[in-house]
């Protein structure tokens, strides 16, 4: 069960880093060098996540429910500003 959350926290991490990378490469001006460098600090944010989440998943102490719900608190985020921007696009 832990391989399964483990497995959850790094498609967070992809989320975590593809949302720093979109946030930050929206203040910068659109050249083929600025989606490369966005991903630098979304790699980082993202790895610096899956350190800390990996570590207290694979706890052997941990409670499998709480670890799911860290694991999954990313993509429950990714997921939420998907529909309020969708929302927001619709309703004008």
């Amino acid at each position: 069960m832990n391989l399964v959350i483990l497995v959850c926290a790094v498609l967070s991490a992809n989320t975590i880093l593809g949302f720093i990378a979109r946030l930050i490469g929206r203040f910068l001006p659109k050249k083929w060098w600025i989606e490369w460098l966005c991903k630098i600090p979304g790699l980082a944010a993202g790895l610096l996540y899956l350190y800390f989440a990996g570590y207290y998943i694979m706890d052997k102490e941990a409670n499998l429910l709480l670890a799911a719900v860290f694991a999954l608190i990313p993509l429950a985020i990714n997921l939420i500003v998907k529909i309020v921007t969708k929302a927001s696009l619709m309703e004008e």
